[in-house]
């Protein structure tokens, strides 16, 4: 690893990025994104930015910060 992991530890929580996604989740789903780890590396942070959409979602499009 090229830095620390991942908050829990997990193999695959950082560097993901979700971009220009569209989501319906019926309703039933919380997030379309739901961000379950925290990359303790700020070079591969986790990234879902602001072109992604989400209908039916209980809690919105995601639980992280949001990227324009």
């Amino acid at each position: 690893m090229p830095c620390g992991g991942t908050t829990p530890g997990l193999p695959n929580g950082r560097g993901n990025t979700w971009r220009a996604n569209r989501s319906n989740l019926g309703g039933v789903g919380r997030y379309a994104v739901h961000v379950t780890s925290v990359s303790k590396c700020s070079a591969l942070p986790n990234v879902v930015h602001a072109s992604n959409t989400v209908t039916g979602a209980v809690g919105g499009l995601t639980n992280a910060p949001v990227t324009p």
